[in-house]
């Protein structure tokens, strides 16, 4: 086994094989064959590993693959368009076959279709953030276009980063505007000059630059996002420091 994804959480482990050519009859037959030794050997700390389940996931053409190649083992077909996931055979294991269901809208898109969470920390949305606004410097450069005007409020700024922003609960947009007010106070609170633009957001007022030295301070602000909300790694799972 070689995959490209461990995620481990007590006694749950997650490994992800990634193919981007669909599905043949030899790599159904091989998975077929795993066994639970084969996969504490992935698995750092895998003494509480006693059981394993092979599950597939792809989009609409993974149902194609079931239907052609008799696939026993259960799946997740997830459709963009209708933000649904359907379940394809039984799980082996209860709990997971009691919390997912055919045609479950999922509280929050998977993760391969939204660009963050409203509970990731602020380095990631951060990175969405800062990029989105480098982006909108960078236009307005090159189009020459007055540095004085606009409003922009974080509700608009979080609906056009966040592709999936209409789908979220009312509660996680809550959570989403206030890091990103965070992260834009923390423009407020650097050095300014005349070559800046005013985004306003409930009667407060944020600046941001439109030059090279906009683009400087938002590498900046992130070093400063990471220091205070240091990212998880998997680096503890393998012994490193």
């Amino acid at each position: 086994m070689n995959p490209e994804i461990l995620l481990q959480c007590h006694d749950r482990v997650l490994l992800t094989d990634c193919r981007t050519n669909g599905l043949t009859i030899e790599e159904v037959e091989k998975n077929s064959d795993i066994k639970t030794d084969n996969i504490k050997r992935e698995v750092p700390e895998s003494d509480s590993i006693d059981s394993h389940e092979i599950v597939y996931s792809g989009m609409n053409d993974l149902d194609q693959s079931f239907s052609n190649l008799d696939i026993d083992d259960p799946g997740l077909v997830f459709d963009r368009s209708a933000g649904t996931i359907s379940k394809r055979n039984k799980f082996a294991d209860d709990t997971l076959n009691e919390l997912i269901h055919s045609s479950t809208i999922p509280r929050q898109i998977p993760t391969q279709f939204y660009p963050f969470s409203p509970e990731d920390p602020l380095p990631i949305i951060g990175q969405r953030l800062l990029r989105h606004l480098m982006s909108e410097s960078i236009s307005r450069e090159s189009a020459s276009v007055r540095t004085d005007g606009g409003k922009i409020d974080a509700t608009e700024i979080a609906s056009d980063i966040h592709d999936y922003w209409k789908l979220l609960s009312t509660e996680g947009k809550a959570q989403i505007v206030k890091k990103i007010n965070h992260i834009l106070v923390k423009f407020n609170e650097r050095s300014m000059d005349e070559d800046m633009r005013k985004l306003e957001e409930s009667g407060q007022t944020y600046y941001v630059r439109t030059s090279q030295s906009f683009r400087r301070e938002c590498m900046e602000v992130l070093e400063e996002l990471e220091e205070e909300e240091p990212q998880e790694t998997l680096d503890k799972w393998f012994g490193e420091n």
